[in-house]
């Protein structure tokens, strides 16, 4: 390949005519101006740092080529070859990593807007706490919300009206009594769009005391010029009350 070029010594104008140079047996290119070596498919694109000397007048800078000559470290001899030059870039611009988005350290080319990814970060990733807005019944539904800690954003969950029919375990604590209340837990699983188990939901239901069981025999009695009427349960032993009036 024939090139032609001048250059200058001692501030004269030199004219070396036409010579003849080699190129290396690879095709050297450039890539989205970028000023460092880069190899892809065996090809290979020299920076102004790579060369000894540049060919004549022709500089490059990171959008536009030039020539320059590059010795080879295995064989000594000098090549021409195309030359890229090297950006020119501001300071460092940090974009934080979001919940959903990585975040990332980069400069950019003042000439040609170039950027170079120095570093990067991790989405962060939702992190979530639960609180009951609204608790469900045995009537109606509830609601559960979740609120990102890092992004402040929030998931509504629907709580189901309580029972067995609507997906919560039911476990009974304890009977209800005519003498005691009874206690009873249901247990629910919140689970996320990929079926994850994100909260376990809760509740305890107090269920009311039992009516009492009257005995076969009534009994009347006076007492502070009150006549009362009533029965002992047969199951706790309280005398249960059904009627006063005057004595």
């Amino acid at each position: 390949m024939i090139y032609h070029y001048v250059y200058t010594v001692n501030g004269e104008e030199q004219e070396e005519g036409s010579v003849t140079a080699e190129i290396l047996p690879v095709t050297p290119y450039h890539v989205n101006g970028d000023g460092t070596k880069i190899y892809t498919d065996g090809s290979v694109v020299y920076t102004v740092d790579d060369v000894d000397r540049m060919f004549a007048n022709t500089p490059a800078s990171c959008l536009e080529h030039g020539y320059g000559y590059f010795t080879c470290a295995d064989c000594g001899k000098e090549y021409l070859v195309e030359i890229t030059g090297n950006h020119s870039y501001g300071d460092e611009i940090t974009v934080p990593a979001t919940c959903e988005a990585d975040g990332k350290v980069y400069k950019v080319c003042s000439v040609c807007g170039h950027e170079e990814v120095i570093m990067t970060m991790p989405a962060l990733g939702h992190s979530y706490t639960y609180a009951v807005a609204q608790e469900p019944t045995a009537e109606s539904e509830g609601k559960l919300v979740a609120t990102c800690g890092n992004c402040q954003g929030t998931i509504e969950y629907v709580l189901p009206v309580l029972g067995e029919a609507n997906g919560y375990t039911v476990q009974v604590v304890s009977e209800a009594t005519c003498a005691t209340e009874g206690l009873t837990r249901y247990t629910l699983e919140i689970k996320d769009a990929e079926g994850n188990t994100v909260y376990t939901y809760v509740k305890e239901v107090v269920t009311e005391l039992m009516a009492h069981t009257p005995s076969d025999r009534v009994y009347t009695w006076v007492y502070e010029g009150w006549q009362y009427t009533g029965y002992y349960c047969e199951e706790c032993g309280q005398v249960i009350v059904t009627e006063k009036v005057a004595a």
